[in-house]
């Protein structure tokens, strides 16, 4: 077995442990039952994005940053400093068993509220992925420089309320306009809209363009956090 498959079966195994799966497949129902019951038939590709944006793509951000916290307290990462487990191994396993779990709240949320049929499957995965990788990593960025939750629990509810969820204004159509489109979280929200409507070739190109230069960035600020604040111990280089 791999390093990585090693560190992904671990990752699996703490997450199970701590119920995490438990409550996430809880929510994914609730919100597919809430979507099916409250939302009209015409209003629920809005709604299911609207659901993706703020719980799917938020309890993904808490969720990593929950277990970097918990690893931390647990002496952990002590350990991984002196292991044979490269850092781009152990954020990858994050970002993979994550994103693949959003991934499966979010199938749940659509059967549930949408049943089989009527939208475009492929977008809604990549879409999904992407969003999930996202916030994963930012979650890993912000987190790094926290010891306790207290420590960061404002500054990680505002980086979610006030920037990467505030696309919501822009996909309920509250508030418009072209700067809504430099928020990273647009660009993969909007090839999750691809599932339920067509975009144009330049919506495509700014979602899938965007979407991997957002994702690029968010590694190099969640390693480099990673570096500086677990590593390091806060010494820059």
């Amino acid at each position: 077995m791999t390093r990585l498959a090693a560190e992904i079966r671990l990752d699996m195994m703490v997450q199970a442990r701590n119920r995490l799966y438990v409550i996430g497949v809880a929510l994914a129902l609730v919100l597919g039952a809430v979507g099916r019951w409250v939302f009209p038939a015409a209003a629920l590709p809005l709604a299911i994005s609207a659901f993706y944006l703020l719980f799917i793509g938020g309890s993904t951000y808490m969720f990593v940053a929950s277990m970097i916290l918990f690893e931390r307290s647990e002496g952990t990462l002590e350990a991984i400093r002196v292991s044979p487990l490269r850092l781009g191994e152990y954020l990858l396993s994050k970002v993979t068993t994550l994103s693949a779990f959003a991934l499966l709240e979010s199938l749940i949320v659509l059967f549930v509220a949408f049943g089989i049929g009527g939208y475009g499957i492929a977008p809604l995965v990549l879409g999904v992925l992407l969003l999930g990788a996202f916030n994963t990593l930012a979650g890993i960025a912000q987190v790094a420089r926290h010891e306790t939750v207290t420590d960061f629990l404002i500054p990680g509810a505002m980086m979610v309320m006030v920037v990467l969820q505030l696309p919501i204004f822009h996909l309920l159509g509250m508030w418009t306009g072209t700067l809504w489109y430099l928020i990273p979280t647009r660009a993969p929200l909007l090839i999750i809209e691809a599932a339920f409507r067509p975009l144009t070739g330049l919506e495509w190109a700014y979602a899938v363009a965007y979407s991997m230069l957002s994702l690029a960035a968010a590694a190099w600020l969640a390693r480099r956090q990673f570096l500086l604040h677990l590593v390091m111990g806060g010494r820059d280089s």
